[in-house]
C-alpha cells in the first residue's frame, strides 16, 4: 500500500514538474522580454539625452561661429563702405568745384547780358515806335478809304430810296384816282338804275290800276245777269231746298271771300312776275357789264401789284446788297485789326523770346552768336552741276541794286546786300539748332548723372542695410541679422573648425533615432 502511495506521488510530482516547467519557461521568456523593453526604454532614453545635448553644443557652436564671422563681415564692410566713402566725398567735391566754376561764368554771362539787354531794349523801342507809325499810316489811309466807300454806299443808297419812293407815291395816286371814278360811275349807274325802276313801276301801277276797272265793270255787269239769275234759280231753290239755305249763304260768302283773295293774290303774282322777270333781264345786264369792269379793273390791279412785286424786290435786293457790302467791309476790318493786333502780340513774345535767350548765353554765343557756313561756294556749284539745277543755299542770297524794292523791311547781310524773303530766318534756325544740340548733351549729361546717382544710391542702400534694422531687410536675406538664435541667410559658404559641427546634420528625423536605439538593444543583448 505504501508504495503504491508513494509511487503515485513521484507519478503526479513528475506530472507538476512539467506543468511548472512550461510555466516557469513561459515566466522567464516574459521576464526577459521585460528586461529587453526596460533596456531598449533605458538606451533610448540615453540616446535621446545625447542626442539633446548634442543638438545643444551644435546650436551653442553655431552661434559662436556665426557671431565671430558677422564680425569678421561687418569689418570688411565697413572698411569697403569707408573706401566708397572717401571716393564719393573726392567725386563730390569736384562736383562742387565745377559747379562753383560754373556759377562763376553764370555771373560774368548776366553781367554781360545786363549790358546787351539795355542796348536791345534801346534798339527794341525804336523798333516798336518804327511798327507804330507804320501801322497808324495803314490804319489811317484803311479809315479813309472806308469812309469814302461808306459815304458814295449812303449816297447811292438815298438817291435810289428815293426814286423809288416818289415812283411809288406816283403809282398809289393813280390808283387812288382810278378807284374814285370807279365809285363815281357806280353811283351814275346805280342812281340811274333807280330811276328806271321808280318809271316802270308807276308805268306798272297805272296799267294795273286801269285794267282793274275794266274788269270790274265787265265783272259788274256780269254780276248783274247772273244776280238776276241768281234771283230766279234763289227763289226757285229756295221754294225747292229751304232746309239748305243757311249752308248756303255761309259758303257764298265763304266762296266770296276766297274769291276776292285768289284774285288778289293771282293779280299779286302777276305783278311780282313781272317784276321778276324785268329785274332778272336789268341784273344779267348789269351783272355783265360789272364783270367787265371788274374784270378790266382786276387786271390793272394785277398790273399794278406786279409793277409794285417788281420794284419791292428790287429795293430788298439792293437792300440785302448794300447790307452785306457793310457787313463784309466791317467783318473784313475787324479781321484785319484782329490780325495786326496777333502779329503785334507775336511780335512782342518774340522780342521777349529774345531777351530772355539773351540773358541765357555764354561768353563764346555773346562773342560769335552764329556759326559761321563750312559749305564752300566750289560744293554749291558742284551740287548744282551733279542735279541740273541751282541748289539752295543756307545763306541768303544778294539781289541786284537795280532790283525793285520788295514790299516791307528787309534786313541785310554782314556785306551790306538785302536779305530775300526766304533766307530771313537762317540766323534763326543756326541759333535753334545749336541750342537743340546743347539741349541733347545736357540729357545725355542728365542721363549719365542719374546712372551714376542711381548706383551710389544703391551702394549707401546695402551700407545702410547691414547697419540698420529695418522691415526690408528683414524680409530679405541677411546673414548678419540673428533673431533668437537663427538666421535667414545661406551659411553655406561660413568657414567650420569644428569636426562635431562640420559632420553634424541638423535634419534627423524619428526613423534614425528608432534605428539607433535597436543597434544599442542589440550590442545590450549581444554582451
Amino acid at each position: 500500500m505504501g508504495k503504491k502511495k508513494g509511487s503515485k506521488k513521484r507519478a503526479s510530482k513528475t506530472k507538476m514538474t512539467d506543468e511548472e516547467r512550461a510555466a516557469a519557461a513561459a515566466a522567464q521568456e516574459i521576464a526577459n522580454k521585460e528586461a529587453a523593453l526596460k533596456q531598449a526604454e533605458l538606451a533610448t532614453k540615453f540616446l535621446r539625452e545625447k542626442l539633446e545635448k548634442e543638438e545643444q553644443y551644435t546650436r551653442l557652436s553655431t552661434k559662436k561661429l556665426n557671431t565671430q564671422w558677422r564680425a569678421i563681415l561687418r569689418k570688411a564692410k565697413a572698411e569697403e563702405l569707408k573706401k566708397e566713402i572717401a571716393i564719393l566725398s573726392q567725386t563730390f567735391e569736384r562736383v562742387v568745384d565745377r559747379k562753383d566754376a560754373i556759377l562763376k561764368s553764370l555771373v560774368r554771362e548776366l553781367d554781360e547780358a545786363a549790358l546787351q539787354e539795355d542796348r536791345l531794349v534801346q534798339t527794341h523801342v525804336a523798333q516798336v515806335d518804327q511798327l507804330v507809325d507804320m501801322h497808324e499810316s495803314v490804319m489811317d489811309k484803311l479809315h479813309g478809304e472806308f469812309g469814302d466807300g461808306l459815304q458814295a454806299t449812303q449816297t447811292e443808297f438815298l438817291r435810289e430810296r428815293a426814286a423809288i419812293l416818289e415812283r411809288h407815291e406816283r403809282d398809289l395816286a393813280n390808283v387812288k384816282d382810278m378807284l374814285f371814278a370807279m365809285n363815281m360811275q357806280h353811283e351814275d349807274f346805280t342812281n340811274q338804275t333807280n330811276a328806271e325802276y321808280d318809271s316802270q313801276r308807276d308805268e306798272v301801277l297805272t296799267k294795273n290800276i286801269e285794267e282793274r276797272e275794266q274788269l270790274k265793270q265787265e265783272l259788274e255787269q256780269v254780276i248783274t245777269d247772273l244776280w238776276e239769275v241768281f234771283q230766279q234759280a234763289l227763289t226757285n231753290y229756295k221754294q225747292t231746298t229751304a232746309q239748305k239755305q243757311a249752308e248756303f249763304e255761309k259758303l257764298r260768302a265763304d266762296d266770296i271771300k276766297s274769291a276776292a283773295t285768289i284774285e288778289r293774290q293771282t293779280r299779286k303774282l302777276n305783278r311780282l312776275a313781272d317784276k321778276v322777270a324785268a329785274m332778272k333781264a336789268q341784273i344779267a345786264h348789269t351783272q355783265r357789264e360789272v364783270d367787265e369792269r371788274n374784270r378790266k379793273l382786276k387786271q390793272e390791279k394785277e398790273t399794278v401789284l406786279m409793277n409794285f412785286q417788281t420794284l419791292k424786290k428790287r429795293m430788298n435786293r439792293n437792300r440785302t446788297k448794300n447790307r452785306e457790302r457793310l457787313l463784309k467791309l466791317t467783318v473784313e476790318s475787324r479781321e484785319c485789326m484782329d490780325v495786326l493786333a496777333a502779329r503785334k502780340k507775336k511780335a512782342e513774345a518774340v522780342l521777349q523770346l529774345c531777351s530772355r535767350c539773351r540773358s541765357l548765353e555764354t561768353e563764346d554765343e555773346k562773342v560769335l552768336p552764329f556759326y559761321t557756313e563750312t559749305v564752300t561756294r566750289d560744293e554749291i556749284a558742284a551740287v548744282e552741276a551733279a542735279m541740273g539745277g541751282p541748289a539752295e543755299m543756307d545763306a541768303p542770297a544778294a539781289v541786284p541794286k537795280d532790283a525793285a524794292p520788295a514790299e516791307g523791311p528787309v534786313g541785310l547781310t554782314p556785306d551790306g546786300q538785302p536779305v530775300t524773303e526766304f533766307h530771313m530766318l537762317d540766323n534763326f534756325w543756326k541759333r535753334f539748332n545749336k541750342a537743340q544740340l546743347d539741349k541733347v548733351a545736357i540729357e545725355k549729361d542728365e542721363a549719365d548723372l542719374e546712372d551714376e546717382n542711381f548706383r551710389l544710391r544703391s551702394l549707401l542702400k546695402q551700407y545702410l542695410d547691414g547697419i540698420t534694422v529695418s522691415e526690408s531687410v528683414l524680409q530679405q536675406d541677411n546673414t548678419l541679422m540673428v533673431i533668437n538664435g537663427r538666421t535667414n541667410g545661406p551659411m553655406n559658404h561660413v568657414p567650420v573648425g569644428d569636426r562635431r559641427v562640420a559632420n553634424a546634420n541638423p535634419h534627423i528625423t524619428v526613423q534614425n533615432l528608432a534605428l539607433n536605439a535597436q543597434q544599442a538593444l542589440a550590442r545590450t543583448a549581444a554582451r
